[in-house]
């Protein structure tokens, strides 16, 4: 597993990802999915100097995984 910095093409799996949780209820308080081009805004504020998103990669496939 490898953990790097967030990139924009990340943000699809992201969402992904998000809106999983937000369908079991388990880890967010919002209640209807999101999607990329809402959260883009979002994503664009966060940089690896301020307000860092991290991913992880398994077998080094480029994809974030939950």
């Amino acid at each position: 597993m490898t953990i790097r910095d967030a990139r924009e093409a990340d943000l699809p799996a992201i969402i992904e990802i998000y809106n999983a949780a937000t369908a079991m209820r388990t880890s967010t308080a919002m209640l209807e999915p999101v999607s990329v081009e809402e959260r883009l805004s979002w994503f664009q504020r966060h940089s690896p100097n301020r307000f860092p998103l991290w991913v992880a990669e398994i077998d080094g496939d480029g994809s974030p995984t939950a």
